[in-house]
C-alpha cells in the first residue's frame, strides 16, 4: 500500500459518513459539474482508460458512469484517495469498470507507464504536491492522452464560502460555548439533573444563554451565516425537551462527539483554504506539465448563475 499522504484522516473521516460530494452539495451545482465533463470528455473514445485523482466516494465516477449511458460507451476507471473512502457498490457505477484504491497518495502511486488515456480531477490535484503527481501524470498518460483538471481557485466562491466558514469557526472557538456546555452538563450530572434548585447551575445556564444569543446577534450581521446558527443549535439543543430524557452524562459524550466532528471539519476547510490555487501557482503548473510534455489547451473559469467554482484546466501529451 502506499504512503497516505498527510492530513488524510480528516477526509476518512469524512467520506465514511458515505457522502458524495465535499464542497459542491447544491443540485444545480452538480447539473453543472456533469454538464462540465460531459462536454470535457465528447472525443473520448470507448474502452479508454481513465485515472481520477482524489476521488473521494465516486462523485466523478458516477458522473462518467451517466455520461457513458448516454453516449453508448463504456470507460476503466481507476480512482485514487489518499484518504479511505466508502463508495457505493460497485453496480452503482455501470456501465463503467471500475477500481478504487484508497489510503494511495498520487504523489507514491506506482500505476503502469502510458496506462492511461485520460487523467482526470475534480477538486483533487491541487490537493497534492503539484509538482510531483505533474511528473506522475507525465508517466502515466499514453501518447496524445489528455489531463483534465478542476481545481479550486482563491477566487471562486466555492474559496469565499470556505472563509466565511473559517471566520464564523473562529468566532465559535472565542466564545468558549462549547466549554460552558460541557461545564454546565458536567454540574448537571453531579446534581443527578436538577438543575433549578442550584444557584450554580443556574449562573451556568445563564452564560450559556447570554453566549448564544451574541452568537445569534453576530449572525445576523453575515451573510451566510449557516455554520454558526447550526453550531448555536446543537449547543441549546443539549437542553431541549426532547433530550430531556437523556442523562447529562450522555448527553455531555454526545456533545464530545460533535466536538470531534468539527475538528475534522476545520481541518477540511483549512486545507481547501491552503489547497486553492491562485493565478502564479496555476501558471507554475502549467509550465511544470508543460516542460514534461503536456502542452496545455484549455484554461478557463468554471462558473454558472454568475459565480467561479474554479479553474478548469486541459493539457495533451505531446
Amino acid at each position: 500500500m502506499a504512503e497516505a499522504s498527510e492530513g488524510a484522516l480528516s477526509w476518512s473521516n469524512f467520506w465514511q459518513s458515505e457522502v458524495a460530494t465535499a464542497f459542491v452539495t447544491d443540485e444545480a451545482q452538480q447539473r453543472a459539474l456533469r454538464n462540465f465533463w460531459a462536454s470535457t470528455s465528447r472525443n473520448w473514445n470507448s474502452g479508454d482508460r481513465i485515472l481520477d485523482l482524489g476521488c473521494g466516494n465516486g462523485a466523478l465516477a458516477t458522473s462518467l458512469a451517466g455520461i457513458a449511458n448516454d453516449t453508448g460507451r463504456t470507460f476503466r476507471y481507476t480512482g485514487l484517495d489518499r484518504a479511505e473512502v466508502s463508495p457505493p457498490s460497485r453496480s452503482d457505477f455501470n456501465p463503467l469498470d471500475v477500481v478504487l484504491l484508497d489510503n494511495t497518495a498520487a504523489e507514491f502511486a506506482r500505476l503502469p507507464a502510458a496506462g492511461f488515456e485520460r487523467v482526470v480531477s475534480q477538486y483533487g490535484f491541487e490537493y497534492c504536491d503539484r509538482k510531483a503527481v505533474s511528473v506522475n501524470i507525465g508517466t502515466w498518460l499514453a501518447p496524445q492522452g489528455s489531463a483534465s483538471l478542476l481545481v479550486h481557485s482563491r477566487d471562486s466562491h466555492l474559496s469565499e464560502e470556505v472563509r466565511y466558514t473559517l471566520e464564523q469557526f473562529r468566532m465559535a472557538e472565542e466564545s468558549a460555548l462549547l466549554v460552558l456546555v460541557a461545564r454546565l452538563l458536567l454540574r448537571l450530572d453531579q446534581l443527578g439533573g436538577a438543575e433549578s434548585a442550584d444557584p450554580q447551575a443556574r449562573a451556568m445556564r445563564e452564560l450559556v444563554n447570554s453566549t448564544c444569543q451574541e452568537l445569534t446577534d453576530k449572525a445576523k450581521h453575515m451573510p451566510n451565516p449557516y455554520f454558526l446558527r447550526n453550531f448555536v443549535s446543537v449547543c441549546l439543543g443539549s437542553f431541549s425537551s426532547a433530550r430531556s430524557h437523556m442523562p447529562p452524562a450522555v448527553r455531555l459524550e454526545n456533545l464530545t462527539k460533535f466536538s470531534k466532528q468539527l475538528l475534522f471539519q476545520k481541518d477540511r476547510l483549512e486545507q481547501q483554504q491552503l489547497a486553492a490555487l491562485s493565478e502564479g501557482q496555476i501558471d507554475e503548473s502549467i509550465d511544470c506539465l508543460d516542460s514534461l510534455g503536456l502542452s496545455c489547451r484549455r484554461r478557463e473559469a468554471f462558473a454558472f448563475d454568475d459565480q467561479r467554482f474554479g479553474i478548469a484546466l486541459e493539457f495533451r501529451k505531446h
